[in-house]
């Protein structure tokens, strides 16, 4: 029987499955973060080849990638002729973590996908086949409404209260307490050398203190709730796509934070009247297995590289 890998390639965590050739899930194992812009590619490749190996010492037929960051496609194909020579695979398929949950969940119906976690970014497909994504250009040029830039609206309320621009706010006392360093002082040279994911740890502390009524933390997070609402109407406009279009919420800011919920489907309701957003069926490399089942044609936002072509290089 042959067997199937599906990679769930996350900023902050990895996740894999080890299928059965009829879509039967076999085995699961989580490991490193591998995007590869946040981390090069060599990096990348080496945290899915390890989950492999964590999974099974048996040959493995084609394996499938949904990561975070691949939305070059000269990047994607760099993955799946490494993937190939590393797993020593026939074929692997390589995407963005966007693409595999809008595609298992709705096929080929029009849709949009707003992801909220570590970063975030919004994918909206036509019925045509047409796809855009709004948003996602990391830490400085994009990822409104993600737990990075909640930490970083919180962080700056902060400094904020302390210089009297603001109003008075616990986040003072509590962001450097979740940092694990002594005072808002400390936090400042935390900050200037802390990653992407070690910034948005913070993220829950801010949610935390907004749900106990701290007015400046509220605002950090509604605001951020309203700017991704605000790129998801955009999405929507990009392509044209009807009022009847299905609306999917996806990532840990949106399922953990009941507040940030609330404000995005408000702002959002303002925007696209007639829209029910809800969470997806399939999920993480559940939706991306749905790659190597499907029959028909290669997406154009999937990249396949093969064992030939690696034994030729």
């Amino acid at each position: 029987m042959s067997k199937l890998i599906a990679f769930d390639g996350g900023a902050t965590t990895t996740r894999a499955g080890l299928y059965a050739s009829d879509g039967a899930l076999l085995a699961e194992a989580a490991g490193k973060a591998c995007n590869p812009v946040e981390y090069g590619i060599s990096p990348c490749v080496s945290a899915l080849v390890a989950l492999a190996k964590d999974l099974t010492d048996e040959a493995i037929a084609r394996v499938a990638a949904g990561i975070a960051g691949a939305k070059e496609p000269s990047l994607r194909d760099m993955i799946a002729r490494s993937l190939c020579a590393g797993i020593r695979t026939e074929r692997a398929a390589v995407t963005d973590d966007l693409h595999p949950i809008l595609y298992a969940n709705a096929r080929t119906q029009a849709a949009v996908l707003a992801i909220a976690g570590t970063g975030s970014s919004v994918l909206a497909q036509a019925a045509d086949g047409h796809s855009a994504i709004i948003g996602g250009r990391g830490r400085l040029l994009g990822d409104e409404g993600s737990a990075y830039h909640i930490a970083a609206a919180g962080l700056r309320a902060a400094s904020y209260a302390i210089d009297g621009l603001g109003p008075d706010s616990r986040l003072v006392t509590a962001l450097p307490h979740a940092a694990g360093v002594n005072s808002f002082g400390e936090l400042v040279s935390w900050s200037a050398s802390a990653s992407k994911q070690e910034v948005a740890a913070l993220a829950p502390s801010v949610d935390a203190l907004a749900m106990e009524g701290d007015a400046a933390a509220r605002a950090c997070i509604v605001e951020q709730a309203e700017r991704l609402a605000a790129q998801t109407a955009a999405a929507k406009r990009r392509l044209a796509l009807p009022e009847t279009a299905r609306c999917f919420l996806h990532g840990g800011v949106l399922r953990h934070s009941s507040l940030f919920v609330e404000s995005f489907k408000h702002a959002l309701a303002a925007l696209w009247p007639a829209v029910e957003p809800d969470f997806p069926d399939l999920v993480g490399h559940r939706a991306v297995i749905e790659l190597l089942m499907a029959a028909g044609p290669v997406p154009e936002w999937v990249s396949v590289g093969t064992r030939a072509e690696t034994s030729v290089e």
